[in-house]
């Protein structure tokens, strides 16, 4: 009971300093852990203690809850391809430096394991933050968060099982995969009924989804499987629309507070890696923050996904995951990983999830496009008053026929080769690259255009290209929204915004027309 308030207390504790002084809570929980566990007289707070077990088994939880196999609409080939190829090259590598570090093919195969896994929670927040969870790109990059996830909890439960032999692992994972195809029949056939039944009454949902979790652990422990696997799937039941976006927000807090207990009992547990274990360590965080974007960038060659999507991808997939702790924690409990290994696997996650915030940034995604992006397209010979399309997918094909009626020379920048190629066939004027990039907007000459029209979804872009173009005597800025919420910070940048709430071909024809009437006034002085 002591060890249960001390850890309570310092999560508490911990958790409000962050909030105070502005700071990721991740490293102020695990640093208060390590101060406690520094302390004489303080009782052992180690992660293999019944408290921590369970914390632990809520962050797997929540884990699970992201599952929603609809989220992978359109994005599955992409997702498979760029997932197993990270997923291979970067475990295998990991696998690989710990065994150049003279350490057992069974230590290699856990940390190779974990270091290919990524952060779902981060991974979901950050889409999140930046309005990109329903576009094609966050679906994609979902789908790969998705794979590692089931890939993590297979390579988990075989893992527990290793010192069993081959048949033994064999079974393990055969067990869990028959528990993940149970999972998703109550996915696609229970939880739709069970929804109606707890709408609107949140105490009703959290007691539901504490039910199918305390469910899900002792269906586990009774087939001999770890705690990861049962609080995993039972996040997976419960993911599907619209049951998961009725559990997430009221489990959410319950969540928060198992999570910063689990993370101070962590840092309770570690010792600073030192010597082989601290370079081993520093390898390895070089190797999730480097190989995981680079094999990326490889990945999504062919999928069509424009050069700085694909560096941002890689860097929101560059971190360790929740699973890799899991991971951790199941190596240390089973005596196959040793003190110092296990707190070098969990400080490259600590860590490389606190990285990922900070590195994975519009800004960090646009100086990697400059060093490593192709050359830019040759400048277009010199214009004057014609008109740019910045983005030119389905629905502005309507808008650019438009444009072209009212004045024939219209130059269109796409980020999509094959839609570039289509619009040269048709004799319009277009360049092949990112609307966005300041090198793109000067090769058509955007700054000497009558009017620039935006048909970009990324807020941040707009703004980007706005700053590049919004001047005295420049030209008319028309940028299509789509949240009201932007529109005020458009229109402060020098923006004639033109609002739709939904974007679709019925509605394309007024949102033509408010363009071309915008550009009247243009087109008479």
């Amino acid at each position: 009971m002591t060890e249960a308030v001390l850890l309570i207390l310092a999560a508490a504790i911990a958790t409000s300093v962050a909030q105070r002084i502005r700071l990721p809570a991740i490293p102020i929980l695990v640093v208060t852990g390590a101060i406690l566990a520094a302390l004489p007289g303080v009782p052992v707070l180690d992660v293999e203690r019944p408290l921590p077990q369970l914390s632990l088994a809520f962050l797997v939880f929540a884990v699970g809850l992201e599952f929603e196999p609809s989220r992978l609409s359109g994005q599955l080939r992409g997702a498979l391809r760029m997932g197993l190829l990270q997923f291979v090259v970067v475990g295998s590598l990991g696998a690989i430096l710990v065994i150049l570090f003279g350490h057992a093919t069974i230590v290699a195969a856990y940390v190779g394991l974990g270091l290919a896994g990524s952060s779902t929670i981060i991974g979901v927040r950050l889409l999140v933050e930046r309005g990109q969870i329903f576009e094609p790109f966050g679906r994609l990059v979902l789908g790969v968060l998705l794979l590692q996830d089931l890939l993590m909890i297979l390579g988990i439960a075989g893992l527990a099982a290793v010192r069993g032999g081959p048949w033994a692992m064999v079974a393990e994972v055969g067990t869990a995969i028959l528990l993940f195809a149970v999972a998703y029949a109550i996915v696609r056939l229970v939880a739709p009924r069970v929804a109606r039944g707890i709408d609107h009454d949140p105490e009703v949902q959290i007691i539901a989804a504490l039910a199918v979790l305390f469910a899900y652990l002792s269906i586990a422990w009774h087939l001999d499987l770890p705690f990861a696997v049962g609080a995993f799937l039972a996040g997976v039941s419960l993911s599907v629309f619209p049951v998961g976006g009725m559990v997430r927000a009221p489990i959410a807090p319950i969540v928060g507070f198992f999570s910063a207990v689990f993370f101070v009992s962590l840092g309770s547990s570690l010792t600073l890696p030192v010597g082989r274990d601290l370079l081993l360590a520093l390898a390895a965080l070089g190797l999730v923050l480097v190989a995981t974007p680079l094999t990326v960038a490889v990945a999504s060659r062919g999928l069509r996904l424009p050069r700085r999507e694909a560096i941002e991808a890689g860097i929101l997939l560059g971190q360790c995951g929740e699973l890799t702790l899991v991971l951790a924690v199941l190596g240390y409990a089973q005596g196959e990983l040793a003190g110092g290994m296990f707190s070098a696997i969990s400080l490259v996650t600590v860590v490389s999830m606190m990285l990922t915030p900070l590195l994975a940034t519009d800004r960090m995604a646009w100086w990697l496009v400059g060093r490593l992006a192709p050359p830019t397209p040759a400048p277009l010979p010199p214009l004057a008053g014609h008109v740019v399309l910045l983005g030119c997918g389905r629905n502005s094909r309507m808008l650019l026929d438009l444009l072209r009626v009212s004045n024939p020379d219209v130059v269109v920048v796409d980020r999509d080769p094959g839609v570039v190629a289509a619009l040269r066939e048709d004799g319009v004027r277009a360049i092949c690259g990112e609307a966005a990039d300041p090198a793109i907007l000067d090769a058509v000459h955007a700054a000497g255009a009558r009017a620039v029209v935006s048909t970009m979804r990324r807020h941040a872009d707009n703004l980007r290209m706005l700053r590049r173009l919004h001047r005295p005597g420049g030209p008319l800025i028309l940028v299509r929204v789509f949240s009201d919420e932007h529109a005020d910070a458009l229109v402060r940048h020098g923006a004639t915004v033109v609002s739709e709430s939904e974007v679709a071909a019925a509605e394309a024809v007024l949102v033509a027309g408010s363009i071309a009437r915008a550009l009247e006034p243009a087109a008479t002085t």
